[in-house]
């Protein structure tokens, strides 16, 4: 039996990575800001055939908002504040925690 292998970009060890081109070079930080201001429709373009598309860009926004939550500073208001009003509970959820977090932190700690 022959099994078809889609190759996509290749990244580090030659590794073939669907969306690679969306995440190459960059930190934690400015990928989760990326994802969270994206569309439904630049996601399926970005990580077409990719096993991300099976956490659904909901997951994947949840995730981008705990990592602003975690690392993120009071500069990243602007990215998170849109995503408050996201059509999904978890996601809102998420990003209303991220905005307490960086609200939160000491000036002396922001960027």
């Amino acid at each position: 039996m022959s099994v078809e292998r889609k190759v996509f970009g290749r990244v580090g060890g030659g590794v073939a990575v669907c969306g690679a081109e969306f995440i190459r070079g960059k930190d934690p930080r400015t990928l989760a800001r990326g994802l969270l201001a994206m569309s439904q429709e630049d996601f399926g373009a970005a990580f077409k055939g990719s096993p991300i598309k099976r956490a659904k860009l909901r997951g994947v926004k949840r995730n981008a908002a705990v990592v602003v939550g975690n690392v993120g500073t009071r500069s990243d208001v602007d990215v998170l504040t849109p995503a408050v009003d996201a059509p999904d509970a978890m996601v809102r959820e998420h990003v209303l925690w991220a905005l307490a977090q960086v609200i939160s932190r000491r000036e002396d700690m922001d960027d």
